[in-house]
This record gives C-alpha cells, sequence and structure tokens, in this order.
C-alpha cells in the first residue's frame, strides 16, 4: 500500500509538472497568436497604404497624359497665334514708317516755325535784359537803403541797451560815424553781445543781495510784530527751526498768513 501511494504521489507530481509546461507553452501560443495579429494588422493597414498609393500613380499617369494632350494643342495654338501675330507686327511696322515720314515733315515745318520764334524771342531777350538791369540797378539801391537803415536800428538798439546798463557798472558804446551797411554795425552788435554776456553774473549779484535783503526783511518784520504783541515771548523755536514730526501740519495752517504778509513786501519801481 505504501507503495501504490508513493506511485500515486509520483504521478501526481508527473502530473503537475506537464499540466506547468502545457500553461507555458499555451502562454507562449498566445503571445505568438498576438504578435501574429499584430503583424497581421500592420500588413491589412501596409496593404491599405499600398493601395491608395497605386490608386494616386494611377490618378497622376491619366493627369500627365492629359497635360500632354493639352500641351500639344496649345503648342498648335501658340504657332497660329506666332503667325498671326508676325503678320500683324508687319502691318504695324508699315504703318509706324508711313507716320513717321508725316512726323518728319511736321517736324521740318515746326522747326522753322520755331527758328523764327527764337530770332523774335532774343530780339524780346534784348529789351527784357535793358529793363532787367535797371531794375536790378533799382533793387540794389534799395537794398543798400535798407542795409542803412538796418544798420542804423542796430546802432540805436546797442546805445539805447549799453546806456540802460551804465548803472551796473559797463561803459556805454562809443559809436566813431554812422555805418553805411549791417556788416559795418557788426563791430557794435559784437560789443553790446559782450556786455550781455558779461551781464549775467552781475544780474546774479544784484539779485542775491536783493534775496538776502528781503529775507532780512521779512524775518525782521516776523520777528518784530512777535516781540511787539508778547515782549516776554521766546525766540528760540525761530532759531532752533521747525520739529520735523509736526513741521507738515504747521506749515498747512499758517499758509494763509503766509499769503497775507507776502502781499506786504512788493518790489518797488526804484529798485528796478
Amino acid at each position: 500500500m505504501f507503495d501504490r501511494e508513493f506511485a500515486a504521489s509520483g504521478w501526481e507530481k508527473a502530473l503537475a509538472l506537464r499540466e506547468e509546461a502545457i500553461a507555458k507553452e499555451e502562454a507562449s501560443l498566445a503571445a505568438q497568436r498576438s504578435e501574429f495579429e499584430s503583424r497581421n494588422q500592420g500588413l491589412t493597414v501596409r496593404k491599405l497604404e499600398l493601395d491608395k498609393l497605386f490608386e494616386s500613380l494611377h490618378q497622376w499617369r491619366q493627369e500627365l497624359q492629359e497635360t500632354a494632350s493639352q500641351q500639344d494643342v496649345a503648342e498648335i495654338e501658340l504657332e497660329g497665334e506666332r503667325k498671326s501675330l508676325t503678320t500683324s507686327m508687319e502691318q504695324a511696322l508699315a504703318r509706324q514708317r508711313e507716320s513717321l515720314k508725316t512726323l518728319k515733315e511736321s517736324v521740318a515745318r515746326k522747326e522753322a516755325s520755331l527758328q523764327e520764334k527764337a530770332r523774335q524771342l532774343e530780339a524780346a531777350q534784348a529789351a527784357l535784359d535793358a529793363q532787367v538791369q535797371e531794375a536790378v540797378q533799382e533793387e540794389v539801391r534799395k537794398l543798400q537803403e535798407d542795409q542803412r537803415m538796418g544798420a542804423q536800428r542796430i546802432i540805436d538798439w546797442a546805445s539805447e541797451a549799453s546806456s540802460a546798463l551804465v548803472p551796473l557798472g559797463m561803459s556805454p558804446i562809443q559809436v566813431a560815424e554812422p555805418p553805411a551797411s549791417i556788416a559795418d554795425a557788426l563791430p557794435v552788435l559784437n560789443s553790446a553781445s559782450d556786455r550781455l554776456q558779461r551781464l549775467e553774473p552781475i544780474l546774479a549779484g544784484h539779485l542775491e543781495a536783493e534775496g538776502r535783503e528781503l529775507c532780512r526783511m521779512v524775518a525782521e518784520y516776523i520777528l518784530t510784530c512777535l516781540q511787539s504783541h508778547d515782549p516776554a515771548i521766546s525766540l528760540a523755536p525761530v532759531v532752533d527751526g521747525p520739529v520735523a514730526e509736526t513741521e507738515a501740519s504747521a506749515r498747512e495752517s499758517v499758509r494763509d498768513v503766509v499769503d497775507f504778509v507776502a502781499a506786504y513786501f512788493k518790489r518797488e519801481p526804484a529798485d528796478s
């Protein structure tokens, strides 16, 4: 009985191994079948593409044949048109020759007419030259007069400007004799320009001095008002300056009074 059980156990193991081998073969066959089906689908797609390509080649062949036929017809038509164009050009050339002959005759007549007009124009030009010369001389005279008057205006302006600069410590411009042209007045104009260029630092100094004087007057006015109303008031805040934290609000609160006080200080005409 033990031998029978042992034999049965051996058969079961052999059967299990056989089943396992069969399962592996089935799996391998399934994989091969799947790969075959994939290749079969690829071949089918490739066949469809080849069919389409063959159909396209067939259409192209037909189109090329039609194009060749059309080209033959076009060549026949082109030859006919070439012959017709040659005839038309020969006829047009004959007409142009006739027209050119007529044109030459017309040009000869116009040339004779132009020669006559040229003689008349030369006579008129001689008379016009005399008139132009007279007019030019008149314009030259007027230009010289305008030059003299313009130069005199420059001299007058330079003299007036230099006289106005005398209070600022500058010497007046001296003119020896009346200029005959603007070129003669240029040295005077250059002298005036030189004085005006030197005027800037002088004016800057005057303005700076007037500004300092105005600041002193404003400060004196404000401090005098404070002391006159309250002799015991301390002037230390004025010397120390505004407090940074309240400076903006303080400036805003005194803006109207600043405008009112500023109206007192106007530049007098005598200071100009």
